[in-house]
């Protein structure tokens, strides 16, 4: 389990050729040292209460060093996360 730094990206913003959300399920993409999980990944994320499960969409091999998530706008909503704002998210 661990505490990361979250932010949210829409289908104009993001990688597209990775399918981010297909309309049955939620994406996220990591940096840092979570990007070696393999694509497709599942994860369960947490935000004050609410946990989804969500499958790493992206190959993670850029953004900062330190372990953080972009999340789906339809996911940061099925969190009740703010969708223009930072804050952290807990992931298993």
């Amino acid at each position: 389990m661990s505490t990361v730094l979250a932010s949210v990206f829409n289908d104009s913003i993001g990688n597209h050729d990775n399918n981010l959300y297909d309309g049955n399920y939620y994406y996220a993409e990591l940096s840092g040292r979570l990007g070696n999980l393999p694509n497709g990944h599942p994860l369960r994320i947490t935000y004050n209460g609410r946990t989804v499960t969500a499958y790493k969409g992206d190959v993670g091999r850029g953004g900062p060093r330190n372990p953080s998530i972009d999340l789906h706008i339809n996911l940061a909503k099925a969190l009740g996360f703010p969708s223009n704002g930072l804050d952290y998210v807990t992931i298993e």
